[in-house]
């Protein structure tokens, strides 16, 4: 019990930690620091979750969704997150390269996570699937 109690703490926490680096991201994107908001953003990833953004498109697509869950921190509301900051990073690297492999590889990625949700999740989101049809209408 106190085991469950600790792991949704971290959870929880985790979703906050996520939280605040996508509004910092857009923040920044906003203002024209879209470089600098992709730097911010894998060198936070790297710290709390020790995921790097040049390494998550290497993972097989077939084993992205349980590496990203390897240590079970991250449920439905987390992945959506973790989803919604690599989704404005790989539209930031889009923006400055039209042809960025990171940008397409994680495009690729976040459909995995997308469709994860979709499959797995109670609810529908209209934004989530409004960002489905922009990742596919770029690739």
């Amino acid at each position: 019990m106190e085991q469950q109690d600790y792991l949704k703490k971290q959870i929880d926490q985790l979703g906050k930690v996520l939280g605040e680096l996508l509004s910092k991201i857009i923040g920044l994107s906003n203002s024209g620091q879209s470089n600098y908001g992709i730097k911010i953003a894998n060198l936070a990833l790297k710290k709390e979750l020790d995921i790097d953004i040049d390494k998550l498109i290497e993972i097989p697509k077939e084993k992205f969704i349980e590496t990203l869950q390897k240590n079970g921190e991250l449920n439905n509301i987390n992945l959506e997150k973790l989803a919604d900051i690599l989704f404005e990073i790989a539209n930031g690297l889009l923006q400055n390269d039209k042809d960025s492999s990171i940008g397409k590889g994680l495009f690729e990625r976040l459909l995995i996570i997308y469709e994860y949700i979709d499959k797995s999740g109670l609810t529908f989101s209209f934004e989530r699937h409004s960002k489905v049809e922009r990742i596919n209408s770029t690739l």
